[in-house]
C-alpha cells in the first residue's frame, strides 16, 4: 500500500481493462456504491490512506 497509486480510468488500457471490470463486479457484489467519486478500500484505510 506505501507504493500505491492512482490513475485516471482513461489511461487503463490493454488487460488492465479486464481487472477494472472485475474489481467494479466484485465492488458491487460487495455493496459498495460505484457512484462515488473515490472509494476507500478498507485495505488502503488500515494502511494509513486518508479516508
Amino acid at each position: 500500500m506505501s507504493e500505491a497509486s492512482w490513475i485516471p480510468e482513461g489511461n487503463v488500457t490493454g488487460h488492465a481493462d479486464n481487472l477494472l471490470k472485475q474489481f467494479e463486479e466484485d465492488a458491487r457484489r460487495e455493496g459498495l456504491d460505484l457512484s462515488e467519486e473515490l472509494i476507500i478500500l478498507s485495505e488502503a484505510a488500515a494502511a494509513g490512506w486518508p479516508c
